[in-house]
């Protein structure tokens, strides 16, 4: 029986180094690090001796064991671990009444962070769930970041696959592969000429809107994308993908009521929601994009930006009562 997402869940997808192979060398290496992060102030040297200098980022204690996911349609699997990063901060008042650095256990946030680490094949990575830059920052410290790596080929999400998606969606050949069909795209963020000049549209009915198509028509390129898949003709995966601004992070949203057609028990969703998109929606959706390319760019891509222009237009002199002699 397929379980569903009660609430939005939000991925941070990070390589690690490729001289980890096995989720074993995570445990025994990785999971026993620690990193003091100074407390920034002249009036307390950094000690590695004095707590009162320092803020402590470091991994929970009790790890979960390693459990074993059978890709869908595939004959791979994923093993997985979860734990938990928890990582001191300071508050925002350091000071009391007399203008003295208040005692460590007055100045403390701590931060408590899911991480699940996934090995496929002799790959590790890292999964954090979390979009907040801060907590991303400390928990890359305790990575370390020389342990983080560019993302393989098939998470480096750029501008041309969105405009792809809404092509294959738009012109009704939503089948991504023989498991896998586009049911709906339902919003998407993108760059009219720059980052500070942005678009982004949510509505149920996207592709058709006449914004949507004059945003495609021109051109401009897609920053993100909400799209709903239909797999195995039942089971609905809605998320939100970002294009990926630096080679070594990806970050993706699993909506509320996404379910997977992985066999597990309830309690299990949030662990194998992330596996599920990552190891198995976006690789299918890389590489049916990467067969068609080169199809898509030199023989459909202008002639579908442009029946797309033509829309516009005509809609636009409709909706204003204006024929062509008004051009």
């Amino acid at each position: 029986m397929n379980s569903q997402l009660e609430k939005n869940q939000r991925y941070t997808l990070i390589k690690m180094d490729s001289k980890y192979k096995n989720l074993d060398q995570i445990k025994n290496d990785v999971l026993s690090q620690q990193h003091k992060e100074p407390f920034k102030s002249k009036l307390i040297e950094f000690s590695e001796d004095n707590e009162e200098s320092y803020f402590l980022y470091k991994w929970y204690e009790n790890s979960g064991e390693v459990v074993e996911c059978k890709i869908p349609n595939t004959n791979e699997t994923v093993k997985y671990l979860c734990t938990e990063a928890i990582c001191e901060f300071s508050t925002r008042k350091i000071k009391d009444d007399n203008d003295k650095i208040l005692p460590k256990r007055d100045r403390l946030n701590i931060q408590k962070t899911e991480v699940i680490f996934a090995q496929k094949n002799n790959q590790v990575f890292a999964i954090l769930m979390t979009f907040d830059n801060y907590e991303l920052k400390r928990i890359k410290k305790l990575l370390q970041m020389s342990n983080i790596e560019p993302l393989p080929s098939e998470y480096q999400i750029v501008p041309s696959i969105f405009t792809w998606l809404f092509y294959r969606y738009i012109t009704e050949k939503e089948m991504i592969d023989n498991n896998i069909s586009i049911e709906g795209i339902n919003g998407f963020t993108g760059n009219v000429l720059t980052d500070e000049n942005r678009f982004s549209g949510d509505s149920g009915n996207t592709p058709d809107l006449i914004i949507t198509k004059a945003f495609l028509a021109n051109n401009y390129d897609i920053t993100s994308i909400k799209v709903d898949l239909n797999v195995d003709s039942g089971c609905l995966t809605s998320f939100y993908i970002n294009q990926t601004n630096t080679d070594n992070e990806l970050r993706i949203m699993a909506l509320k009521n996404s379910t997977t057609n992985i066999i597990l028990n309830v309690d299990d969703i949030y662990e194998i929601m992330p596996l599920y998109i990552i190891f198995y929606l976006i690789p299918q959706i890389f590489d049916s994009y990467q067969k068609n390319k080169n199809k898509f760019d030199s023989t459909e891509k202008n002639s579908f930006l442009a029946d797309l222009a033509i829309e516009v237009v005509k809609q636009i002199l409709a909706r204003n009562n204006l024929t062509k002699d008004d051009l």
